[in-house]
C-alpha cells in the first residue's frame, strides 16, 4: 500500500492527560493455529459487540479449475466494521487481502477499506496465506514480523479508528495476536502502535532521531540539531499545516493553530521522529 506522510518510524513524547487512546494488551500473546482452526473475537471497546474475528484456517477451493488448499491468517469483519485492504484477482477469483501498516503510520479515513461482505475465496481478508499447490505465500504481511491491521468501526453510530498488532508465521500455519487500541474520539485518526503513553509498540528505537523537543503551549523548541533537519506539522486528519528547514537549534510559534492535537514529524538524513503536541 502507499505509505502515509506520517511515515514508518516514530517515537512519541505524550501528554498523558490528553490521551484519547484505549489500549488492550493481549497478555500473554495469543497464538492461533491453522490445524485447529483457532480464532480470536476482538471487541475494541469491550461493549460485548464483536468488531472483527481473526482466525487461522485451511480452506479448500477451486479457482477456475485449479483445486487449491489455502492455509493462513484471515480477518473477518462484523457489522459495519472495515479494515484497510485490497481486492485482488487471482486465477480469475476475488481474494481480499489486508494491507500491512507500519508503526508510526496514520490510520484514518483517507485509506482504502474493505469488509467481509465483498466476494472472496476466504470468509474475510487474508493476512499471510499459502496455497499448497503453488508452494508460495500471498499477502502483504511478512513472516515472523509484526504488522498492524488498520480498522474502522462503529460506536453508537460514530466512526472510530483502531489498530491490531499481529505476527504471522513464515509457513502461514500460525499467527500471534499481540495487542490492539482505538481512538475514543470519533472521526479522529490513530497512529499505528500508539497506546496512549510514551513511545510506540512495535518499532525500532535505533532509527529515531536525537532532536530534543520542548513545548510551552504554542511555542515549540528544537534542540540538539546538528545536521539539516526538516520539521513538518500535521493535524490529526493528516494534513500538513506548516513545514520548516533547520540547520541549528530553533523555535517555532504556532500562532494560528486551532486548539487540539497535532503531530510533529522531524526528519534528518537517516532518521525520523514523530511527537504529539497539544495546543490548549
Amino acid at each position: 500500500m502507499k505509505k502515509n506522510l506520517l511515515t514508518l518510524f516514530a517515537v512519541f513524547t505524550f501528554l498523558t492527560c490528553f490521551s484519547q487512546i484505549q489500549y488492550t494488551d493481549v497478555n500473554p500473546d495469543l497464538t492461533l493455529q491453522a490445524s485447529s482452526s483457532d480464532s480470536y473475537p476482538l471487541d475494541f471497546n469491550a461493549d460485548a459487540s464483536i468488531d472483527l474475528i481473526i482466525y487461522e484456517s485451511e480452506v479448500d477451493t477451486n479457482l477456475n479449475g485449479f483445486v487449491l488448499t489455502f492455509i493462513g491468517g484471515v480477518v473477518n469483519t462484523l457489522g459495519v466494521t472495515e479494515i484497510v485492504g485490497t481486492d485482488s484477482l487471482i486465477f480469475g477469483s476475488n481474494i481480499l487481502f489486508v494491507d500491512t501498516i507500519g508503526a508510526g503510520e496514520l490510520i484514518d479515513g483517507s485509506l482504502g477499506y474493505i469488509n467481509s461482505s465483498m466476494p472472496s475465496v476466504f470468509a474475510g481478508a487474508g493476512l499471510r496465506v499459502t496455497a499448497t499447490s503453488l508452494n508460495t505465500s500471498l499477502g502483504e504481511f511478512q513472516g515472523a514480523q509484526d504488522g498492524y491491521i488498520g480498522v474502522k468501526f462503529d460506536i453508537s453510530g460514530n466512526t472510530h479508528y483502531g489498530w491490531v498488532r499481529v505476527n504471522t508465521a513464515e509457513d502461514c500455519y500460525s499467527l500471534i495476536v499481540k495487542d490492539f487500541a482505538y481512538e475514543t474520539t470519533p472521526n479522529t485518526g490513530i497512529i499505528a502502535g500508539d497506546y496512549g503513553g510514551s513511545g510506540l509498540v512495535g518499532f525500532d528505537e535505533s532509527i529515531v532521531s536525537n532532536v530534543n523537543i520542548l513545548q510551552l503551549n504554542r511555542e515549540i523548541y528544537f534542540e540538539n540539531i546538528t545536521q539539516p533537519t526538516k520539521v513538518q506539522v500535521f493535524n490529526v486528519l493528516g494534513s500538513e499545516i506548516k513545514n520548516y528547514d533547520f540547520r541549528t537549534n530553533q523555535n517555532i510559534i504556532l500562532d494560528n493553530a486551532d486548539l487540539g492535537l497535532y503531530l510533529l514529524v522531524i526528519t534528518t538524513k537517516n532518521n525520523k521522529q514523530v511527537q504529539k503536541i497539544y495546543i490548549q
